[in-house]
């Protein structure tokens, strides 16, 4: 399973997908040296339901900190990380995939494009587009409250303005990619948003592990 966790800001995506990789006890794998120092986690790897369970993108527990594929700079290294990750679970028959890949990001949630097209027409069904059921003014209450919380308290009424306008701008965007999926033949689920939001994303996982656990 290749599973594009979707959504505009605010809706879920990060905090979800901390959950996965915490429970998943995921550890670096592939990083980048930074040119002011440091490292960028590109790929991580753990374990779910006894398969291998791959995360891109880095993820700073920091509530408010940003993380996944919005801290990649370009698409096709992202393409290329989900590409290396999901060729290390296919089975020898090349149709099944013994494995999962997660990732999210904002500037890839309300996008089909060069990401979609290559994951939909190199992995077909394997690839699950699943979009956070996040009400717009929900996701505009959340990106407020994420702003307070990282102490961001520069909301004068112009920029709470455009903040907003961002917030549904980008909702109407996400909502175009969840038809168009469907209108390209791709695999697309709901993903609820609040306390459940994890528990049925861990419930379409567990479904695709025993399905395949028993792969050769």
């Amino acid at each position: 399973m290749i599973l594009q966790i979707r959504g505009t800001s605010g809706s879920g995506k990060t905090t979800l997908m901390r959950k996965l990789y915490a429970v998943a006890n995921c550890k670096p794998i592939k990083v980048e040296k930074m040119q002011r120092g440091g490292e960028k986690v590109l790929l991580s790897k753990g374990e779910w339901a006894g398969l291998p369970f791959y995360v891109v993108g880095p993820y700073d527990m920091t509530p408010g900190a940003t993380g996944g594929c919005d801290r990649i700079s370009k698409i096709e290294q992202v393409v290329e990380l989900v590409d290396w990750a999901a060729k290390r679970t296919q089975a020898k028959d090349g149709v099944h995939h013994t494995g999962i890949i997660a990732f999210e990001g904002l500037l890839l949630a309300h996008s089909w494009g060069q990401m979609g097209e290559f994951l939909h027409e190199r992995y077909g069904h394997r690839y699950v587009n699943a979009f956070l059921d996040t009400t717009v003014d929900q996701c505009y209450k959340n990106v407020m409250a994420r702003r307070k919380q990282s102490g961001n308290n520069k909301n004068d009424a112009d920029r709470i303005a455009k903040i907003k306008k961002n917030v549904y701008d980008d909702y109407h965007r996400v909502e175009l990619c969840y038809t168009r999926v469907i209108a390209r033949g791709g695999y697309r689920v709901d993903i609820p948003y609040g306390p459940r939001s994890y528990a049925a994303t861990a419930e379409l996982i567990d479904a695709w592990a025993l399905l395949y656990s028993g792969t050769p």
